[in-house]
């Protein structure tokens, strides 16, 4: 009530539910001013000149790493043979097993590891080719989040795309119901911001960017000092922390151990097979086509050139130019996004491009869809 007064919002005669969701309404969202308001608080971000200010939608980082330490834990429990269901439960316990916690360079190694073991079983026919594909497109996202800037190209943001929608879709056929943990663990904010959020976000700058591992592994540090150095009086821990830690990061032999291990997963991942192009069967067309038609107006720009420049119908299916022996980029465009020109929430170029799309359809543009929604 103190709250909504002093807003100067009505509640007089409101019951406790009524005032509890005018308080929902009001308070929505959560205010998370900028870092760089904090100089001057009491001044606008026009006369900061941060008024196209954005936070992202996701942090590659936590949501890749869950997103992989949750399909991990669930998939053994969604394999109909008992006996490479126990393989998967086996591997499931030597890798995640009882950790609430994994480090983002772990949980991709792992990911290899399994994508390694998986393809083993799918070329001796003891694995279904639906398990096998949702692997494969978990893979790819992230080995493209991982890209350095001057790898991030238009082929790479379409095949982001692509990739984060199969996964996307092939997870809720394979997982549908979780059986080790709660639907909203499982499909919740992580695996939203990775088959949402990511793709829009790699537009404009490269995902590595933001990953902010080796930074984090000085929280590691920190604790491991905390309690192994002090005599737990809270007078010293601070103090003592801050000296052994910035004396650590300071010597000469101290080991590069995120380009280590960056190393060996590089080196793990180039023995995976080569990945095909990006495929959407006619089945799923015929069967779905409203759930394509959404994904379409994401890459309306790539839509819009034509087909055989970014796309092709083969015997009905939608194949997409993005595999490994395909150009990075294409003279009939769409150019590269950068994000000092370039915002998240700017999506009139790609309404614009649906909107062309949309109009040529009647000349048998898009011939595999009888109808467009609009």
């Amino acid at each position: 009530m103190t709250e909504l007064d002093s807003r100067k919002i009505d509640f007089d005669c409101s019951l406790k539910p009524d005032l509890q969701a005018i308080l929902t309404t009001t308070l929505h969202g959560i205010c998370r001013p900028p870092a760089l308001m904090t100089n001057s608080p009491h001044l606008s971000s026009q006369d900061l000149n941060i008024g196209k200010y954005e936070i992202l939608g996701c942090e590659p980082l936590h949501d890749l790493t869950n997103v992989i330490q949750n399909v991990i834990t669930e998939l053994p429990c969604h394999i109909s043979d008992s006996s490479v269901q126990k393989l998967f439960s086996n591997f499931s316990n030597s890798t995640i097993g009882d950790k609430n916690q994994i480090k983002g360079s772990d949980a991709r190694l792992f990911l290899i590891k399994l994508a390694q073991f998986t393809s083993d079983l799918h070329g001796n026919g003891k694995l279904e080719d639906n398990i096998m594909q949702l692997i494969n497109s978990l893979v790819e996202v992230v080995n493209i989040s991982y890209l350095r800037s001057e790898s991030r190209t238009p082929k790479m943001i379409l095949r982001l795309y692509n990739q984060a929608l199969i996964f996307g879709m092939v997870c809720r056929n394979v997982i549908g119901k979780p059986s080790k943990m709660t639907s909203r663990k499982f499909y919740g904010s992580h695996f939203h911001s990775v088959t949402v959020h990511l793709p829009n976000t790699f537009r404009i700058f490269s995902l590595r960017s933001v990953h902010t591992e080796q930074e984090e592994r000085c929280f590691g540090d920190l604790r491991r000092i905390s309690e192994m150095t002090t005599n737990r009086q809270p007078k010293w821990i601070a103090d003592n922390a801050m000296l052994r830690f910035n004396s650590q990061q300071n010597a000469p032999d101290k080991p590069e151990s995120f380009k280590i291990q960056d190393s060996i997963i590089s080196r793990q991942a180039r023995l995976l097979p080569e990945r095909s192009r990006s495929t959407f069967s006619a089945e799923l067309i015929n069967k779905r086509p409203y759930f394509v038609q959404c994904h379409l107006e994401r890459i309306a720009d790539f839509m819009l050139q034509g087909q055989d420049v970014w796309w092709h119908f083969e015997n009905g299916a939608l194949v997409f130019f993005d595999g490994p022996n395909d150009p990075s980029s294409r003279p009939e465009g769409p150019p590269l996004h950068h994000f000092r020109s370039s915002g998240l929430k700017e999506d009139k170029i790609l309404k614009n491009a649906w909107a062309k799309v949309v109009d040529k359809f009647e000349s048998g543009y898009l011939s595999h869809f009888k109808k467009l929604k609009v």
